[in-house]
């Protein structure tokens, strides 16, 4: 490159100073790859797998929007490169046009000796140990990556990665696979690659509206103590934990239905809550709660079983109906000699 510029500025002398060449190919030459092609079938695949419902034809698109982004990026550094070899080159000849006796030497100076760069020993930073400490009583599951990852962000994770079940399934899988696995994940408009464990949920997760009382209880407890490990702000870690603590001590925990609203409400509060956040939009107070919607939501649970009763009562009468009809059938059907004399009859008349 630099002997090019050169060459077309009628300097053919030789180059005894040059720049570290970054980027070797020029990106205005280069064409985009068909993402639809069988080549890139299994990049698709990983993107389809991360949203239900996505097609071959936007993975395809999400794949040549982000080559677009990274062509982009190569262009600016192209450009800024090629500016700075002209200059130096502009420098270099400016530089050869002076005499030598005429020259800076202070600047660049061809007898200064070499200096290797010195050898940089990396200690091992020793791990904390405390000699005769026991081992403790119980050794707890933590939740899985995915869900940290979440909280982290201050996002909404299901409920059911809190659970023993859930935290007791996360160790399995996560020891189970390789911890330098890599899936591809969206960032912003550009799909890079990131560790699978910090962004593939749990195939068997459950969705919090589905949660029963008791693994609500127990869910909620580690989901405090984790968001304080986290360190959340002090304002959301209060409004969630006072949130959490009158969800369990409400007073529709004695009436029918009453605990199936309650795990509704949450749910869906919980989650409206964090989607506002995550818009950095202007919040409710998660804490306090709202009579109008828990009644409907309890209502609408009400009306649900009342129809799923009736459904299947009308089941049963039309399965007993249609059983009385067969016994009916089969007391009005003839005899051998009844239907022989019957046919023979018909063949008279």
């Amino acid at each position: 490159y630099c002997t090019e510029i050169l060459n077309s500025r009628g300097h053919h002398s030789p180059i005894q100073y040059f720049m570290p060449i970054t980027i070797t190919t020029d990106p205005y030459k280069e064409t985009p790859p068909d993402y639809m092609s069988d080549d890139h079938l299994s990049t698709r695949d990983l993107l389809i797998e991360q949203r239900e419902g996505r097609t071959h034809s936007e993975a395809a698109s999400m794949l040549l929007a982000s080559w677009n982004t990274h062509l982009d990026v190569r262009k600016r550094a192209w450009d800024t490169e090629r500016s700075d070899r002209e200059s130096l080159l502009d420098s270099l000849m400016a530089r050869d046009s002076v005499p030598a006796e005429r020259r800076d030497t202070s600047v660049t100076s061809p007898t200064r000796p070499h200096t290797p760069p010195p050898t940089v020993t990396r200690e091992r930073t020793s791990p904390k140990l405390s000699p005769g400490k026991l081992v403790p009583d119980f050794i707890d599951y933590p939740p899985s990556r995915f869900a940290l990852k979440k909280l982290r962000e201050l996002d909404f994770v299901e409920l059911f990665y809190f659970t023993p079940e859930g935290r007791k399934d996360s160790a399995k899988t996560e020891h189970t696979n390789s911890d330098n696995g890599f899936t591809l994940a969206q960032v912003a408009d550009i799909v890079t690659l990131k560790p699978a464990a910090q962004y593939k949920p749990s195939s068997r997760v459950i969705k919090d509206e589905d949660l029963s009382w008791e693994q609500l209880s127990l869910a909620s407890t580690r989901l405090i103590e984790w968001i304080k490990k986290e360190g959340w702000p002090d304002a959301m870690t209060e409004q969630l934990q006072t949130f959490f603590y009158r969800l369990m001590n409400h007073e529709y925990r004695e009436e029918e239905f009453g605990c199936r609203a309650l795990v509704v409400y949450q749910a869906r509060v919980r989650w409206e809550w964090h989607r506002l956040i995550k818009r950095k939009e202007e919040a409710f107070d998660i804490s306090e709660f709202n009579p109008s919607l828990l009644r409907s939501i309890k209502e609408k649970l009400q009306d649900d079983e009342r129809t799923r009763v009736l459904r299947s009562q009308l089941e049963a009468l039309r399965d007993e109906y249609q059983r009385s009809s067969g016994r009916r059938k089969r007391e009005r059907s003839f005899s051998p000699d009844e239907d022989q004399h019957y046919k023979r009859s018909r063949n008279d008349s």
